[in-house]
């Protein structure tokens, strides 16, 4: 059985994380270019990179 109190608080948690303390890991180092705005054609853009360290913070 799901504890709604206990998922609740991880939920709050994890908003909590995602909103402070984003980091650049592999997928923004992979997969997003450095600058949206100024895209090398070396880089890879499967994925903002905003985007990118978001999924980052929240993997």
């Amino acid at each position: 059985m799901i504890n709604q109190y206990e998922l609740t608080s991880c939920l709050a948690h994890f908003k909590h994380a995602i909103q402070h303390h984003w980091t650049r890991g592999f997928i923004a180092e992979l997969y997003a270019p450095l600058a949206d705005d100024a895209i090398q054609p070396s880089e890879r853009v499967f994925y903002t990179h905003r985007n990118a360290k978001y999924l980052d913070t929240a993997r």
